[in-house]
């Protein structure tokens, strides 16, 4: 018996899959078996896989989505742990001997370990900017408010997966984290190492970019979690505020796609079920970098901050026009914050003009952001940092100039 049951479920993966198996194959970790689940595939998959003969375990099956492959493979294998891992992405040849090394350490309530992961593009070079990692324990609180970890760098223990069912079929998209929830709540935790074991395929054709499989996932995960009886009541409570984050996730990807009338309705909501979104930074970095390529999430990097401001602006008009339950003064503070998260993104751009118009829109809208430390800071590095940006400019110019010369 094998200590490690690796599944990978494929659909149409011809392009990737070869990496993906590849990289199972470099483990330093030897005692494993690998399970690849076709669902379905219509282009070169089966072919690709019959190039590995008796390494590769190939199960088929017709299209029914990533969650039954995945359970068709867990119903199968037969390690002591268990790990998924898409038809796209890559370990690194570390993964497995680290992970199972910590995971044979651990006692309960430790029913698995996560390492980080690096994200790659669809020609496989490293993605700048996304590198995501975490250390310590991971319970069920980490997860309300969204998914913690990436499925493909999860060893678990096979038998805890089997106890909750496995993943829910009728989730796309989000099923790993309506999974880790059932884990958390109902069996122990997962240990975070902070180590980047994994790649993550970044491409147009990964399920992420589905927007309307995100948004159910999220919304039928968070139902699920909240209808729980043995749910603790300090989590129930967080009830509202979660729903409006799930809201303004898909209103931020919606709004990516294309689909602003959509996009909106769901800030409405989020604003209705829960006001206070508005006032939340979170918000307002997440709608104003909508369509910020996925590489530079996080960061002030490719940001369009006119068309940025427009979107913003566009939703906190929707919701107090839409939403009685948002008073005028919370109106203030939304546009307040809105603002103070332009300047401070234009700050991160070296744009310091626009950084000190975008900042005192901020104090304009909302007299009490004068005592919000973080603002006043990005106001005041403004004006130390225009000289200075200045400066480095025209060095730059000149040894542009004296280079042309040589030239």
């Amino acid at each position: 018996m094998p200590r490690v049951s690796v599944v990978i479920p494929v659909h149409n993966g011809a392009r990737y899959i070869s990496e993906t198996i590849d990289s199972v194959l470099a483990q330093t970790f030897a005692d494993w078996e690998l399970l690849v689940v076709d669902d379905g595939s219509t282009d070169e998959t089966r072919r690709v896989l019959a190039r590995y003969g008796p390494a590769v375990r190939c199960l088929a099956q017709p299209n029914r989505g990533p969650g039954a492959a995945r359970n068709a493979g867990l119903r199968v294998a037969s390690g002591k742990y268990i790990v998924f891992l898409d038809a796209d992405d890559r370990w690194r040849p570390d993964f497995l001997e680290r992970a199972v090394a910590t995971l044979d350490g651990l006692d309960d309530p430790f029913i698995g370990v996560c390492t980080g992961w690096v994200a790659i593009d669809a020609a496989g070079a490293l993605l700048p900017h996304t590198q995501t990692s975490r250390s310590g324990p991971l319970r069920l609180d980490d997860f309300v408010f969204g998914n913690r970890v990436l499925l493909q760098v999860v060893l678990l223990q096979r038998k805890v997966v089997l106890d909750v069912g496995g993943f829910d079929e009728d989730i796309r998209g989000m099923e790993d984290w309506d999974l880790w929830i059932r884990l958390t709540a109902a069996r122990g935790q997962l240990l975070a190492l902070d180590q980047c074991l994994a790649e993550y395929r970044m491409h147009d054709a990964s399920l992420s970019h589905h927007v309307d499989h995100m948004r159910h996932g999220r919304l039928r995960t968070l139902e699920k979690l909240f209808a729980r009886a043995d749910l603790p009541p300090p989590l129930a409570a967080l009830r509202p505020a979660a729903l409006a984050w799930a809201l303004v996730l898909s209103a931020a990807q919606m709004f990516a796609a294309g689909r602003s009338d959509e996009a909106l309705a769901d800030v409405c909501h989020a604003a209705a079920l829960h006001p206070a979104v508005l006032a939340d930074r979170s918000t307002h970095y997440a709608l104003i970098c909508a369509t910020q390529p996925r590489a530079y999430h996080g960061t002030p990097h490719h940001v369009d901050l006119p068309t940025g401001e427009r979107r913003i602006r566009e939703a906190i008009a929707a919701c107090l026009a839409a939403v009685r339950e948002v008073d005028p003064s919370c109106g203030r503070h939304a546009y307040g914050t809105a603002y103070a998260v332009l300047g401070r993104l234009a700050y991160g751009q070296l744009r310091m003009q626009t950084a000190r118009r975008y900042c005192r829109a901020a104090l304009h809208a909302d007299a009490r952001l004068w005592a919000d430390r973080e603002l006043l800071a990005t106001f005041l590095k403004s004006l130390a940092g225009a000289p200075l940006v200045r400066t480095a400019r025209q060095w730059r110019a000149a040894y542009r100039r004296a280079r042309s010369r040589r030239e």
